[in-house]
């Protein structure tokens, strides 16, 4: 009969309600009271800083300086991904969960032809490793490239440290976000000394 449902659609009542309850219960387990707490408090220093550099931002001499308006730029670019990297932060850090992780994000990216929040969540071993080496890496070259020579604000010992807690996730996006606060400091610094 055409008024009729596919029954392959239709499930019994009692499995649609235990597959409910296995979601609910999964997310009220979902996170640690103390994950939950470092979210919260690693979230709100991230984005006092994002307000501290915002303030920077509308400074009228930074617009007289093409080197420091290129550095105020990878600041930009780091809080946004210790920004985005907190929230996603995994609990431990696992090689191949992390492979198994790319591999379902490309998948993605292939198969939808975008990328969202949700889609970094899902994938947290990956997208948290992707966004802490944005940030990394961007702090690594404004402390190290010529053009930013007076920007020097990285402790030499920054990589090997961070090399050490690279499987600590927790400790690694700590490390980074105190090298992005010493970085808007030295151009806080550097504004108020021209």
């Amino acid at each position: 009969m055409p008024n009729e449902p596919d029954s392959t659609l239709v499930q019994p009542a009692d499995v649609i309600a235990a597959e409910l309850l296995e979601k609910k219960s999964e997310a009220v387990n979902a996170a640690p009271i103390k994950d939950l707490g470092w979210l919260v408090e690693h979230r709100s220093k991230n984005q006092q800083l994002a307000l501290k550099l915002y303030g920077i931002l509308g400074r009228e001499r930074l617009s007289n300086d093409e080197d420091l308006i290129t550095a105020a730029g990878f600041l930009v670019s780091i809080i946004f991904s210790l920004w985005r990297a907190v929230f996603i932060c995994p609990p431990t850090y696992n090689r191949n969960q992390t492979l198994v992780s790319a591999k379902a994000f490309l998948a993605n990216v292939i198969e939808d032809n975008a990328i969202g929040y949700l889609n970094d969540k899902k994938h947290q071993y990956w997208a948290f490793s992707y966004y802490l080496n944005s940030a990394a890496l961007r702090l690594h070259a404004l402390s190290n490239q010529k053009k930013f020579m007076r920007f020097n604000f990285l402790d030499p010992d920054f990589r090997e440290e961070l090399f050490e807690v690279w499987h600590e996730r927790d400790d690694a996006w700590v490390l980074c976000h105190k090298a992005a606060e010493a970085a808007v400091h030295k151009l806080d610094t550097l504004l108020s000394d021209c």
